[in-house]
């Protein structure tokens, strides 16, 4: 400031040349205020650069009146032609805070109050020349989860912010050219900036001279709205839509009607009443409005002050206590003082003179909420986001988190937004589908009403790196959901549709389990095969159960043939009666052993009932009845005992013959009895009686000779037959790209058979025919003769029993080979499996064989050779007599052994 205009009423600090001839400006509560200062130049030529973006400070002293300071920043700097013969110059004043509308960003702010939002803000434009006063006197704000500025001005969004909670602001200046900025919320907030009693005084009534007085004033009245209902829509409570309404008094007739709005943008209804408030009062703040004109200094927006009327011009009615809500400034220069020469000692205009609106200090003054809030065009595309180690984020809503393409300051992390609800194909009430996006994916964002702080997700979309999991190009027909294992991703579960004409498939995998539930009836119609595989096999390990449970019945035809392999065991349990309807052959092969056991065992053939075995047991604990419709038949190759515990009854309807084709011997312990009609012969062993009528001894006559009796007919043998093996069942598509659009075999295949040889007992000798020798003295035993090689007796091994499970059994060229119990064969040796035989001493000399058996198809070297029951042949006369196991060494058999 030069030493010229430090005595003059009013001068402006922005440059030593510039001078200030006149200055305007406005100001209103929760308004940037702008000043206008003409300003005038002695040499010509200013900087302009110089100027811009530097302080200002208008110092106003005028007198009777306190000093009064306007500071600013120059916006702009223009040529306003000339004064008095002096280039003039006009500069635009405005308040730091202007430079936010120089700016637009977009900036997230998550779970703070709108207050420490827009403070946030307000401190990135400060500057240092003025702050922030909190003058606020409202408890407590609400915290808001998610507020976005969006592609707005910082002054938008602040202002924005305010205007919704009833926050206004002004700036105060002072002497060292700063302006801060003070924050209000109601008539307390002014409590410290009353300036006291202003009285009235009408132009030319008074000491016009004098300042600081109110010139005119003017009252005006409003018909305005007397009710605001909002409302609003919470997903936590979707059937308590929320409701807030907030109603004045009516001051006048028609008063009461209701301005209603949605979406009122509150989460709750207290929220929501406190919104409706402000709202109302930001309309009803304009109901009775003073208009004045002033030359105090002292009225600027923000300051209350004690109106005094003179009862005449303006009524006593209206003495009170008001808020000014705005002020129009304008000073003009006087001139210089006495040392001021030339021609700036000259000005224009009114001294000073000021504006303004006024509002009783007890109505609450909210700024109208005019600035426009920006609404997203369209939807947009976010990327899910999430804590660095996981796959899937998610709260109990299904919500998920995203990080915009716009937000420059967030980290891809689970803070880069708010929760964002996730629209799914069908939402019900635990019903519908479930696909939540997951971290990294591409997701589709809309916003509701258009309004950036209410994201929602509508779709997904695939991106670069996220790419379909079929090539479209190659795969067009395909339609599929799959999913990916979380964590990890190296499994997957999918439904597949296949759509191609003539392959067309429907394909499902299931990565670990499958589960089917089905509440009714479950039906399932093929018009071509099905094929079921069940379990898994690798490196020679398998695994893998089928269980079914069936509560009621299985009802199940075949219309065709049957084939089943069991490559195990077989149990099962029949609880009641099973029912078999057989209609036509069965033919059965057991390897080992066939064990039936029953409370009462019924078999009944139309023709015949054929059983052919090496050795055939029969035995009834409580008796053993045998019946023949017409003749029995007894037959044995040796001999045939009958034995009968205490009596042995033998009885012929007409004749009973006993013949022995070289002895008969009939020997009673007590005696032996021979009767017929009234003669008969007692044999004792006190000797002999004979009674008859008639005794006659070496008479003549014939004894007659015995009937022979008739060999018993020969079973059947058991034939070969041919077994058909099932299918193996196909394996399902392994889900390839390159393999889904091709068809699955469902036919043409053919079943493999193979023969099952029957085992047969050994050929039964056959019965030799009686002969006629010399009779042997009774009771003196017959000693038993060893057989002899090639002989047609048995050999005397009684048992031989075989059991291998290999496909090749022994034939009739091959050689049995005994080996100690002791020693071990490994499969390798034992080409064609592995037979047991056993032996032990029997009376008579007759024995049973034990040992481990090989058959081997080497038919060159020593053999240790055991009898195989062949017909043909028996053992050497010493394996007979050895007491050991066989274990000589003979020369390799003669064909037929």
């Amino acid at each position: 400031m030069s030493q010229i205009d430090e005595n003059r009423f009013g001068a402006i600090t922005i440059g030593e040349d510039l001078h200030l001839l006149s200055f305007r400006g406005s100001e209103t509560l929760g308004r940037l205020f702008q000043w206008e200062a003409d300003l005038i130049k002695v040499n010509p030529g200013v900087d302009f650069n110089k100027l811009i973006g530097e302080s200002a400070s208008v110092r106003l002293s005028l007198r009777e009146q306190p000093k009064r300071f306007f500071s600013g920043i120059v916006a702009s700097v223009e040529e306003a032609g000339s004064h008095q013969s002096l280039p003039k110059y006009r500069a635009t004043i405005v308040p730091w805070l202007w430079f936010a509308s120089r700016s637009s960003d977009c900036r997230i702010f998550q779970d703070v109050t709108s207050i420490d939002a827009f403070k946030s803000v307000l401190g990135d434009y400060d500057m240092g020349i003025g702050g922030v006063e909190d003058k606020l006197t409202r408890g407590s704000y609400p915290t808001s989860e998610y507020i976005v500025q969006y592609n707005e001005s910082a002054l938008d969004f602040v202002s924005r912010l305010m205007e919704k909670q009833g926050v206004y602001f002004s700036f105060r200046h002072n002497e060292g050219g700063k302006h801060a900025l003070h924050l209000f919320d109601g008539p307390e907030s002014h409590g410290t900036e009353d300036i006291g009693e202003i009285e009235f005084r009408a132009p030319g009534h008074g000491n016009a001279a004098s300042l600081g007085h109110i010139r005119e004033w003017r009252s005006s009245g409003h018909a305005l709205t007397g009710e605001v209902a909002l409302r609003d829509w919470n997903f936590t409570q979707p059937q308590s839509p929320l409701h807030a309404k907030h109603v004045a008094s009516a001051q006048h007739a028609l008063g009461d009607y209701e301005r209603f709005a949605f979406p009122g943008k509150f989460k709750n209804e207290q929220e929501g009443a406190e919104y409706a408030r402000i709202v109302l009062e930001s309309i009803r703040a304009g109901q009775t409005l003073i208009h004045g004109v002033a030359d105090n200094v002292r009225l600027e927006p923000g300051r209350t002050f004690t109106f005094k009327p003179d009862g005449k011009l303006v009524a006593a009615s209206y003495q009170g206590k008001y808020l000014v809500t705005s002020c129009s400034y304008e000073f003009n220069v006087p001139g210089l003082n006495s040392r001021a020469s030339g021609p700036i000692a000259q000005a224009e205009g009114p001294l000073w003179s000021v504006k303004f609106t006024a509002i009783p200090a007890e109505t609450p003054y909210r700024t109208p909420q005019t600035t426009p809030k920006p609404r997203v065009a369209g939807p947009q595309t976010a990327i899910v986001t999430g804590p660095s180690n996981e796959e899937l984020y998610l709260d109990e809503h299904g919500r998920v988190k995203v990080q915009f393409h716009w937000d420059r300051d967030g980290k891809s992390d689970e803070n880069s937004s708010c929760w964002l609800r996730v629209a799914q194909q069908w939402a019900g009430k635990g019903w519908g589908a479930q696909f939540w996006p997951r971290i990294g994916q591409e997701v589709i964002v809309d916003f509701i009403d258009g309004d950036p702080d209410r994201p929602i997700i509508t779709g997904r979309v695939y991106n670069a790196e996220n790419k379909p999991p079929y090539d479209p190009r190659q795969f067009a027909t395909i339609s599929a959901i799959k999913t990916s294992s979380s964590k990890g991703g190296e499994g997957f579960n999918e439904l597949r549709f296949e759509d191609k004409a003539d392959s067309e498939m429907i394909w499902i995998h299931a990565q670990k389990r499958m589960d089917f539930r089905v509440r009714g009836q479950f039906r399932e119609t093929n018009y071509a095969s099905r094929e079921i595989r069940i379990g898994w096999e690798k490196d020679g390990d398998r695994g893998g159960d089928h269980n079914i449970l069936v509560r009621n019945n299985t009802n199940r035809i075949i219309e065709n043939d049957y084939y089943d392999t069991l490559k195990g065991e077989r149990h099962q349990t029949i609880e009641k009666d099973a029912f078999f309807d057989l209609q036509e052959n069965r033919t059965t092969k057991v390897a080992e052993t066939d064990s039936l056991n029953a409370k009462v065992l019924i078999v009944a053939t139309e023709e015949k009932i054929s059983l052919k075995t090496d050795k055939f047991l029969a035995e009834g604990s409580g008796g053993v009845d045998i019946k023949s419709g017409a003749d029995l038949k007894l037959g044995a190759t040796q001999n045939l005992h009958a034995k009968g515990g205490q009596n042995l009854n033998l009885e012929g309807g007409m004749n009973a013959t006993l013949k022995g084709g070289m002895n008969a011997v009939v020997e009673g312990g007590v005696g032996v009895t021979i009767k017929c009609g009234g003669s008969f012969i007692a044999i004792g062993p006190g000797g002999v009686d004979i009674v008859g009528p008639m005794v006659k001894i070496n008479s003549g006559g014939a004894g007659g000779s015995g009937q022979a009796a008739s060999d018993p007919a020969g079973a059947d043998e058991a034939e070969d037959f041919e077994i058909t093996e099932p299918l193996t069942a196909l394996v399902a598509d392994d889900g390839k790209p390159g393999q889904v659009s091709k068809a699955g075999p469902g036919g043409g295949r053919s079943n493999k058979k193979r023969t099952v040889k029957a085992k047969n007992p050994p050929k039964s000798r056959p019965i030799p025919p009686s002969k006629s020798l010399k009779p042997v003295v009774p009771g003196k035993p017959i000693p038993a003769t060893p057989p002899k090689p090639g002989s047609d007796k048995p050999c005397g091994i009684a048992e031989l029993e075989v059991q291998c499970a290999h496909k090749r059994k022994p034939g009739p060229g091959d050689v049995l080979q005994v080996v100690p119990e002791a020693k071990e064969v490994s499969k390798d040796e034992a080409k064609y499996g592995r037979f047991k035989m056993t032996r032990e001493w029997k009376r008579g000399g007759t024995e049973r064989v034990t040992g481990k058996v090989v058959a081997n198809d080497d038919k060159s070297g020593g053999r240790k050779q055991i009898c195989s029951m062949a017909a043909q042949g028996s053992p050497h006369e010493k394996d007979w007599k050895s007491q050991a196991q066989l274990t000589e060494e003979l020369a390799p058999p003669d064909p037929g052994d």
